[in-house]
């Protein structure tokens, strides 16, 4: 339940965004689940950040941001993740609802637990708990696939 995305694929993320001199060209390289996911990591960065541990308060407006603009992402047309789930959506949602549930008041636990029920369910409709070696999947988006199942199982079950 610590590591919903996994350093390898943040690198190769990051990599295509810093790939061209145009930021347009470089949002455009990556699906807009990927960015919800990594705009969902930067809301959960903010709360642990140095200036929020400085006493700025649990619901910094630079947070909330990075939050809703995740969640914006997640439901951006022709891409809403309700009916178009992909692993990005899957890791998007956990770290949301990590982020919830670190905003130290109810309302972020009240919200994260739904949250999670949904990030959980998406992650078996696109078989995350099965095997994809089977459908022609190669290994390491396989482990991929497995490990995120596994981290959302594990959250849901705590």
């Amino acid at each position: 339940m610590y590591e919903p995305t996994s350093r390898e694929c943040l690198q190769e993320d990051f990599g295509l965004l810093y790939a061209s001199e145009k930021t347009t060209d470089c949002v455009q390289s990556l699906h807009p689940h990927r960015l919800a996911a990594l705009f969902a990591i930067f809301a959960l960065a903010e709360i642990f950040s140095i200036q929020h541990t400085a006493g700025r308060g649990s619901r910094s407006q630079r947070s909330i941001t990075f939050f809703n603009t995740s969640s914006a992402l997640l439901t951006a047309n022709p891409h809403n993740f309700l009916s178009q789930p992909t692993l990005g959506a899957v890791e998007a949602l956990h770290t949301m609802t990590s982020f919830l549930f670190c905003l130290g008041d109810r309302d972020g636990a009240k919200a994260a637990w739904p949250l999670l029920g949904l990030c959980s369910r998406t992650s078996q409709a696109i078989g995350l708990n099965k095997d994809g070696s089977r459908w022609g999947i190669d290994a390491r988006e396989a482990r991929e696939r497995g490990r995120v199942f596994w981290e959302t199982n594990t959250y849901d079950l705590l």
